[in-house]
């Protein structure tokens, strides 16, 4: 166990003295059934976590991080995973919530029409792209590398549209021709290059020594105090699982692909499971110095007010 994973445990280890009676419901945490909460998509899809934390633990899956962040505010989940970005949203405006730890690393891309060769933000100058939800990981992530690159959007009075639309539908209009790219998650990617898009970016190239957060585990504020061995042994579960998927990636892919299958009804090709592993990192890390860095851009884009980090790492520090 890495020195800042203990401090994590022992960070969360300390809430347990909060924990206490009258708990009106049993321990509650969310989860997005993905590639990138792989972790959380095979225990919990197996019921191995909710058996683990006892109590009648219970996990529910969700379509999108923010609305994870939702039910942790409004007290329904104690804990959840959920995208960075969502994490650091949350904590800018409201405060309420901290980070237990890392989860995953990368595991997103720019994919564009075959013939559209990309290879800078110039080169979608004036045509229509798109990202998830505005304010997700691909989001943030697609209009930090168009600023960056020059090129300026239609809502900051540029000719160039940044369409919020969920990757489904986004991947349609692609294949049709309306959209020069996307931003995406995985197994998107991958899939869509599988049907003959071009992987333009691997968003892991833009982040020094290739890493960054891209799903963490978050808990209430409320939670720390009064569910501190839940979340205790839900971090534990986690550093378990993580263990399990990437020392065997064989075994992995078998898991991932028949959870997908329980959780979602989706079977994905071998071939693009195979891959879209391939663009994930597990890791436990949370990343403080990466999370400054994703701050910045997003206070850049307006996405959050001038707050610094200080307390979303309850054990862990600060950027």
């Amino acid at each position: 166990m890495t020195s800042s994973r203990r401090a994590f445990v022992a960070g969360v280890s300390l809430a347990a003295l909060g924990c206490g009676a009258g708990r009106e419901r049993p321990f509650a945490f969310g989860y997005c059934p993905t590639v990138l909460q792989a972790q959380a998509l095979v225990g919990a899809t197996a019921g191995r976590w909710q058996r683990a934390l006892g109590g009648g633990a219970t996990a529910t899956p969700f379509l999108a991080g923010p609305a994870v962040m939702e039910a942790l505010r409004s007290g329904s989940l104690d804990a959840g995973f959920l995208g960075a970005s969502a994490a650091l949203g949350t904590f800018a405006r409201r405060r309420g919530v901290v980070v237990l730890s890392g989860a995953a690393s990368g595991g997103a891309s720019l994919v564009a029409r075959a013939d559209l060769p990309i290879e800078r933000p110039a080169d979608v100058a004036g045509r229509a792209v798109s990202a998830s939800q505005i304010g997700s990981m691909p989001d943030v992530a697609l209009r930090s590398w168009l600023r960056r690159g020059g090129v300026t959007t239609r809502e900051r009075g540029g000719d160039t549209l940044v369409a919020p639309l969920a990757q489904s539908e986004a991947s349609r209009l692609l294949k049709r021709g309306e959209l020069a790219a996307m931003w995406c998650q995985e197994p998107w990617p991958s899939r869509l290059v599988a049907d003959g898009a071009v992987r333009a970016i691997d968003e892991r190239e833009l982040w020094e020594g290739r890493r960054y957060p891209s799903v963490l585990l978050v808990a209430s504020t409320r939670a720390l105090e009064r569910r501190g061995r839940e979340l205790e042994r839900l971090v534990s579960l986690l550093g378990e699982e993580t263990t399990e998927l990437t020392s065997r990636p064989d075994v992995a892919r078998a898991s991932i692909a028949a959870a997908l299958l329980a959780a979602l009804g989706q079977r994905l090709a071998p071939g693009v499971l195979e891959e879209a592993w391939s663009r994930v990192d597990l890791t436990l890390d949370p990343q403080p110095t990466a999370l400054e860095v994703l701050r910045r851009r997003m206070l850049e884009l307006g996405y959050l007010p001038d707050r610094p980090l200080d307390g979303l790492l309850p054990a862990g520090g600060t950027a």
